[in-house]
């Protein structure tokens, strides 16, 4: 291009020299014939002097709307780098029992003796949170809360391979109540023979008489009185924990084989054995998680007793007569 701009700068100093001493045709003449040759420079510049590949390539019309072009950038460009998310740690799995029996009582402590707290339906779910040293009482709850104690035997383990890492509770709580204790027998004392001494007064004469020796007269011998005929009734009835005190209050002892104690709201019948003795108390559980206590165990899966409606225990003899209610 700047070839072109020197060219037509020559052509013009050598026109206004030439027409100066021309006539106006001749300054026409030249003037085209000038105009002519401008053309003619010009056609052979542009095709002798070709225009670089990168300049025509620069040069080219992009007809893309800026937005397309900026979209374009946009959607080359390297997206950021996402977080990789950490792997999460995998809590450790919670030492946890299932009920294995359609009810279980849930007591105060780690024992039949203890107050039972609540009843547990069959297929709960608990924590253990503790256990008893001998391992076979468990301290259960809910969400880290203590619920209560229950008997491992009437539980199935979920995890026992946790369950068996549970600590042993650091306190265990005092029972308020305490088994009851067969009386013993009272023994009638032996009788202790008296001697009856009979005194006989001396006659007195002038020469000293001898003194009569005391005579023993052998005891008159007494029958023991006669035992009075055993008579078992019902001293207590206990339908939170689900017992009954029987008290033999006669004078021998009475075999239960054959005896019958019944909740007569539901009509289930626990038949009785055993021994019991003169004045001997004999509590009789209805539940078999209860066999660990002392006393006679009927072996019931389910409370016997209603708590909230009437519901007297009766005790029947071996002859099926009614001999106490309450």
């Amino acid at each position: 291009m700047q070839r072109i701009f020197n060219t037509v700068g020559r052509a013009s100093k050598w026109y206004l020299v030439r027409v100066r001493n021309r006539g106006a045709r001749g300054k026409i003449v030249i003037g085209l014939g000038l105009l002519i040759g401008l053309c003619i420079l010009l056609i052979s510049c542009t095709s002798s002097d070709p225009v670089p590949e990168s300049e025509s390539v620069a040069e080219t019309t992009d007809n893309r709307s800026s937005s397309e072009v900026i979209d374009i950038v946009e959607s080359t460009e390297t997206p950021p780098p996402t977080n990789t998310p950490q792997p999460t740690a995998t809590p450790e799995s919670e030492p946890l029992i299932e009920i294995a029996v359609n009810s279980a009582n849930i007591r105060s402590g780690p024992g039949q003796a203890y107050e039972r707290e609540r009843v547990a339906s069959g297929g709960e779910q608990f924590e253990v949170l503790a256990t008893n040293e001998t391992g076979d009482w468990y301290l259960i709850g809910n969400n880290g809360r203590a619920v209560g104690w229950i008997a491992a035997s009437i539980v199935t383990p979920i995890n026992p391979d946790v369950i068996n890492q549970v600590a042993v509770a650091a306190t265990i709580p005092a029972s308020s109540d305490v088994a009851p204790t067969n009386s013993p027998a009272t023994v009638p004392p032996a009788l202790t023979p008296t001697t009856a001494v009979a005194n006989v007064p001396s006659t007195a004469t002038s020469p000293p008489a001898p003194t009569t020796a005391a005579t023993s007269v052998p005891p008159t011998a007494t029958n023991p009185p006669a035992s009075q005929p055993g008579e078992v009734v019902i001293i207590g009835v206990n339908k939170r924990d689900e017992f009954v005190d029987l008290q033999n209050l006669g004078g021998s002892p009475v075999d239960l084989a054959g005896w019958r104690l019944v909740s007569e709201k539901g009509n289930q019948e626990c038949p009785l054995s055993g021994v019991i003795q003169p004045n001997a108390t004999l509590r009789v559980w209805a539940m078999a998680e209860d066999s660990a206590n002392s006393g006679f165990n009927c072996g019931f899966g389910n409370n016997i007793w209603n708590n909230s409606d009437s519901d007297p225990a009766v005790l029947y003899n071996a002859s099926g007569v009614e001999v106490s209610r309450r």
